[in-house]
Formats: C-alpha cells, sequence, structure tokens
C-alpha cells in the first residue's frame, strides 16, 4: 500500500496557516512518524531520500524547547545507548542540539526563531513578515574572511554566520574532543548556514551534511575550498520551490551555494497557499516567502521516498 501524502491541513477551503510557524503546537504533528518504515541508515555513503526525511525531521525539531527535544529523541530515535547534548549561545541566539551514539553524532542546528502568530486573521501576515526580515537580515553582511575567534575562516564568508558558528565551538568541541566518530550535520535557514560552516571546520569528520532552506554561506573561493575539502560530494542542499531565503544573496554575485542541489516541487502546495491568502488578503505576489517554513520540507522530503 502507498504510503500516505502529508500536507497543511485545511478548512473551508483556506490553508492552516499557523501550522507554517515552527515548532509545531503540541498534539498536531508526529515527529518521525512512519519512522518504522523507513528507518534511518548511518552506513549509507551517498544520497538518500530517507535519511534526508530523517535530518529534515530532526532540522524541525530543532525549533522545540530543550525538554521536548530531549523527551521526543529518546521515545523516537531508534539508536541505543544514545547521548544528547544541547547547545546554545545566547549571545547570537543559536541552538542546536546533538545525539552521540555508538557510532555516530548527529548535529542539528536551528534557524530563526518564529515568534507565534497573535491571532488567526494575522497569522499569513505575520509569517510573510517574518520570513521577509529574515531574507533582508541575512542580506546585510558582505562575504569577508573572519580571522578573529574561533574557529576562523581565511576565504570570504558571511560574517554573521561564521559568529553564529564560534558561539557555539567550545560547546561542539566539548562533545567532539573525546571520540572520532562519524559526523552528520543538518538545519533549516540560517541553521542550514551554520551547519554548512561546522562542516567546513570539521571535514574529516563528517559522514553527510544535509540542509534545508539554506542561503549561501560564502564567495566562489569559499566553495572552491569547501570542495578541497571533500564536502561538496557529501553536501545535499533541499531547496523547497522558490524558497526567498535560499535565493536571498546568490542574486549577489559574490555569493554561491555549495553541495548538490534537490528540489523539492511546491506547485500544488503553492497553488493552495496562494489561493488561500488571496481569499484573505487579495492578491500577494511574494508567494515564494511561503515556500520556506521547515514543516513543508519535512511534509515534502517524506512526500518524495520512493
Amino acid at each position: 500500500m502507498a504510503k500516505p501524502m502529508r500536507k497543511i491541513a485545511t478548512f473551508a477551503g483556506i490553508p492552516n496557516f499557523s501550522q507554517l510557524f515552527p515548532p509545531p503546537q503540541q498534539g498536531t504533528y508526529e515527529y518521525f512518524e512512519g519512522a518504522s518504515s523507513y528507518p534511518f541508515d548511518p552506513n549509507s555513503t551517498g544520497h538518500s531520500p530517507i535519511n534526508a526525511w530523517w535530518m529534515a525531521e530532526l532540522s524541525l525539531l530543532t525549533y522545540c524547547e530543550r525538554h521536548d527535544v530531549e523527551q521526543i529523541l529518546k521515545e523516537r530515535f531508534p539508536a541505543p545507548k544514545q547521548a544528547f547534548f544541547w547547545l546554545e549561545s545566547n549571545k547570537t541566539n543559536t541552538q542546536g542540539f546533538g545525539i552521540e551514539t555508538d557510532d555516530y553524532v548527529v548535529i542539528a542546528l536551528r534557524g530563526t526563531e518564529f515568534p507565534r502568530p497573535s491571532s488567526i486573521l494575522k497569522t499569513p501576515r505575520e509569517l510573510l513578515d517574518i520570513i521577509a526580515d529574515i531574507q533582508t537580515d541575512i542580506q546585510r553582511l558582505s562575504p569577508q574572511p573572519v580571522t578573529e575567534g574561533t574557529p576562523i575562516f581565511n576565504v570570504p564568508v558571511h560574517p554573521g554566520f561564521a559568529q553564529a558558528l564560534q558561539s557555539v565551538w567550545t560547546q561542539i568541541q566539548v562533545r567532539l574532543a573525546t571520540n572520532t566518530k562519524s559526523l552528520w550535520l543538518t538545519g533549516h535557514s540560517l541553521g542550514a548556514a551554520i551547519a554548512t560552516s561546522l562542516a567546513y571546520q570539521l571535514p574529516e569528520r563528517v559522514k553527510a551534511l544535509y540542509t534545508f532552506g539554506s542561503p549561501c554561506v560564502g564567495t566562489a573561493a569559499f566553495v572552491e575550498s569547501f570542495n578541497e575539502k571533500g564536502l561538496g560530494a557529501k553536501t545535499y542542499r533541499y531547496l523547497h520551490g522558490n524558497d526567498a531565503v535560499v535565493n536571498a544573496l546568490d542574486k549577489y554575485t559574490l555569493y554561491e551555494h555549495v553541495g548538490r542541489p534537490f528540489k523539492l516541487d511546491a506547485g500544488m502546495r503553492r497553488g493552495m497557499l496562494l489561493q488561500g491568502l488571496n481569499r484573505i488578503f487579495g492578491s500577494i505576489t511574494h508567494i515564494s516567502l511561503l515556500d520556506h517554513p521547515p514543516i513543508l520540507y519535512s511534509y515534502e522530503c517524506w512526500n518524495v521516498i520512493p
């Protein structure tokens, strides 16, 4: 029997836009649903649609509070004898978590926080405003080498992403210093950019990097160095529709993307969202902003599992 497709719920033909705000409200979303039929494969040596879905779920989970993350991982993540660790910096508002098993380590980084909507009627507009602000914030800074702090980047990168990594670098080093286990990295939006920056610093440890809705991290020189470290072939960069955050920097010629691109189709879903928005607000032109929410990446990664 074919697995059911996943999508945003609707009422009277209007999508429930509050579902697009991460994290999903308690009781409305079951993380890793269907995992027993599609188990995570830490021994995979290339791109895996199933592993991509697992990484998308972990990226969505980063938006939850620490106690919720830890509880969900204990119940749902399949690895025995797992050790959970939390990453956080109030200075840069960076957050993430890690899972250490007997054989490997997974680190997932969170993107920009999404405040909960103030009302049902304001939900679509607030979502558009939040994602537009993310896009604007990313575009504020030009790429440059980052030679102060730890770790450094000798090639031009987005300084905001580098500083976010620096703010949790010591915490990561403490967890990784006692082992040489392979490293799985993932994140959504800003979290994807931080995960990419982390991979650049630990290329010999990286088993795979799965990113979702990631902006560019650096220039062509960064991409060249990234590939020389052997990371390009291990990086799987997911784009949903015409995600505006993914495209926030590549129109500037100094920035370029890394890794192998995998595009998730947003056609039918975008049509539904656009129709719902237009019924509420009239004409909406920036529909690509609605391709960014992390739950859509998780849904669509699930939907494309063969």
